[in-house]
């Protein structure tokens, strides 16, 4: 079994992760009918969250060398750049709450 060069996955993971949530932020704020918004937030974020997973997952199982268990690895970086981003702001928001500000 080979190795898994982590600094290029935590990397190229990071940058895919900017671009996929950036994705995602955008079909959350488009208007589609009936449909509040965080619902639609979950819907869409766990779409393309679940589906990057599986993708990873394959590509983890059919990986013959480094680089492919590197990118697979990236890709399982990907949905939580968005949650630990989700995180910040919740946490800010709440100590801004908790601050008086």
């Amino acid at each position: 079994m080979t190795g898994i060069d982590w600094l290029r996955a935590a990397f190229v993971g990071a940058i895919l992760g900017g671009f996929v949530w950036a994705v995602i932020i955008k079909l959350i704020s488009l208007q589609y009918p009936d449909a509040p918004w965080p619902a639609r937030a979950l819907l869409i974020a766990g779409v393309v969250n679940v589906a990057l997973l599986v993708i990873g997952w394959l590509r983890w199982r059919s990986a013959t060398n480094e680089r492919g268990r590197t990118l697979a690895a990236a890709l399982w970086v990907v949905p939580f750049i968005g949650v630990a981003f989700f995180a910040t702001i919740v946490v800010v928001g709440r100590s801004a709450d908790l601050l008086g500000s």
